[in-house]
């Protein structure tokens, strides 16, 4: 009836969210979010419960942009700077964040690959089930993404209705 709270404490992700209909993700003794694997996977508030459910979870930081009608996010990875049109998600961006520096995220499988590209020399391979995991590394940043081929290099884009922007300061959604 009134069901039974269990607090349990892991620091791997998959075997706590395995335990219980909701989960808390806790930093340094803060709650960061509480809720379900699918809810912080498709919509994290945070980006430490973005990475906490899934290793493959990229974060860039770079800076919003309008131009006339279009907002931007620039950013610079593998030594290049890149510009993807984020209009699409201008009911999810806050206006005051215009011009100011943000982190955009995503999961490694959703990006789509591309000839113009962001393009990522792959240093590290790896396996998961079917797909192979190519990993670059750009100053800071690890950026992984899933493929179906083991690969030296390879240009892709992140899905643009896919990502989510965090507030650089709080590592939370905008």
């Amino acid at each position: 009836k009134g069901g039974t709270t269990i607090i349990y404490t892991t620091d791997t992700p998959r075997r706590a969210y395995s335990f219980g209909d909701r989960t808390m993700v806790l930093v340094d003794g803060d709650i960061k979010e509480i809720g379900t694997y699918l809810d912080t996977w498709s919509s994290p508030d945070t980006l430490w419960s973005a990475q906490a459910v899934d290793k493959c979870y990229n974060a860039v930081r770079g800076v919003l942009t309008r131009q006339n009608e279009s907002i931007n996010f620039d950013f610079c990875l593998f030594d290049a700077n890149h510009t993807i049109d984020a209009t699409c998600l201008k009911d999810k961006i806050a206006e005051d964040y215009i011009g100011k520096d943000v982190i955009m995220g995503w999961h490694g499988r959703d990006v789509v690959f591309a000839e113009d590209g962001i393009k990522m020399p792959v240093s590290f391979v790896s396996k998961d089930k079917e797909l192979f995991v190519l990993e670059g590394v750009s100053g800071l940043d690890s950026i992984k993404v899933y493929s179906e081929d083991d690969k030296e290099e390879v240009s892709f884009l992140p899905i643009t209705t896919k990502v989510t922007f965090f507030d650089v300061k709080e590592n939370s959604i905008m």
